[in-house]
């Protein structure tokens, strides 16, 4: 899309006032795609432009400027390519509903992941449950953390509450973990994850929803990036005394290897009492990895707890 065709397009800024579903766009022509991916991209510019005119700039330029000999700008290609993910996840995952996915929030969701743009802020309750504001600060900042979720009917392990974790809880839809943190880095239908594959942030479903969330310390900075704040998040490079003091005596215990070991903590759900012995394969269990120091680290000649939280996962 080249910069005049965006400067034409600033007449048809009122298309991004009326927000429009995938399902929806999907059945304009071509060029009324084209132009109304536009109108989406000159709305969000010019919200950023009362806040940062210099990176109101970038954006533009990022959606705007076509490198010779490439068929489509750089944010043009990133956009379609988002676009055209949902709608294949859509094909064989029903829980994914592209009449509840707003262009608009993909749009926003493309260039905040480009530009390192703050989360959105829900300023008002949408059919589709998607926010729609822009949170009125400098987008350069760094992403506000995201508020642990509330839950209605908290699950206690010790201090903690285990209802939710990295913004997730039992039961949400893959649409969720999206919205969140982009398109996932693989996926399998019945588990993704995102970031590297040796140390990932991934969630396994059943049924197309939410059953188990585990995360490794070389994913601690992707959630981060999204503004995930969470006690359990914080569980990760915690030496045991301090993970016991917060959850309480573990339930059961397990050696990995000769470096690693796992703690679990059993939990009750509704209706559910919690399981007599905990262990990988059992439901409503939070599990801790930990890392042995080798050779164990030494302050003033006294040896200090050896071993560091390095994964945290909870399966409801």
């Amino acid at each position: 899309m080249k910069p005049h065709v965006i400067v034409a397009l600033l007449l048809a800024v009122a298309l991004a006032a009326n927000a429009t579903s995938i399902k929806d766009w999907e059945k304009k022509s071509n060029a009324d795609k084209v132009n109304y991916l536009g109108a989406c991209v000159v709305s969000l510019t010019a919200e950023v432009a009362k806040t940062d005119p210099t990176l109101a700039v970038k954006i533009k330029s990022w959606y705007g400027d076509k490198v010779p000999g490439q068929e489509y700008t750089e944010g043009g290609a990133a956009l379609l390519t988002r676009i055209f993910q949902l709608e294949h996840q859509a094909e064989t995952d029903k829980s994914i509903d592209l009449s509840k996915i707003e262009i608009e929030d993909v749009v926003y969701s493309v260039t905040a992941e480009k530009f390192n743009l703050p989360p959105r802020q829900p300023a008002a309750s949408k059919d589709s449950g998607a926010p729609t504001s822009t949170r009125k600060k400098n987008p350069e900042q760094p992403a506000a953390p995201r508020p642990a979720q509330n839950a209605a009917n908290p699950i206690m392990v010790g201090k903690i509450d285990v209802s939710h974790f990295a913004g997730l809880k039992p039961g949400d839809a893959p649409q969720k973990i999206v919205s969140i943190y982009g398109p996932p880095t693989e996926d399998h239908r019945t588990y993704q994850f995102w970031g590297n594959s040796s140390g990932p942030f991934t969630v396994s479903y059943v049924d197309s929803a939410v059953k188990t969330v585990e995360l490794y310390g070389a994913a601690v900075s992707l959630l981060r990036a999204h503004g995930t704040n969470d006690a359990m998040v914080n569980l990760i490079g915690q030496k045991e005394p301090a993970v016991v003091a917060l959850l309480g005596p573990p339930t059961d215990a397990e050696e990995e290897d000769a470096e690693t070991y796992n703690l679990y903590w059993a939990f009750p759900m509704a209706g559910h009492p919690a399981p007599a012995n905990a262990n990988r394969a059992s439901d409503q269990t939070l599990r801790l990895r930990f890392k042995r120091i080798n050779p164990p680290r030494r302050e003033h000649g006294i040896r200090q707890n050896d071993a560091d939280c390095i994964w945290v996962s909870v399966t409801w």
